[in-house]
């Protein structure tokens, strides 16, 4: 449980960030770039949504 203190309102809203396939995985499109502008962007629609924090996943390996 986290506690109360940590976030304005609870629960709390938090937004997951999935990141794209990355060097080194059968997946990767040869571009760590844009990986990381994907990821910025979900970042930044997920602080312009109201949420009260994000996770980064993984996702796409």
């Amino acid at each position: 449980m986290v506690p109360v203190s940590l976030f304005p309102a609870y629960p709390a809203l938090i937004g997951m960030v999935h990141l794209g396939a990355l060097p080194g995985s059968p997946g990767f499109a040869g571009s760590l770039q844009e990986v990381i502008d994907y990821a910025a962007a979900d970042a930044r629609a997920i602080e312009k949504g109201g949420a009260d924090g994000l996770m980064i996943e993984n996702f796409f390996d």
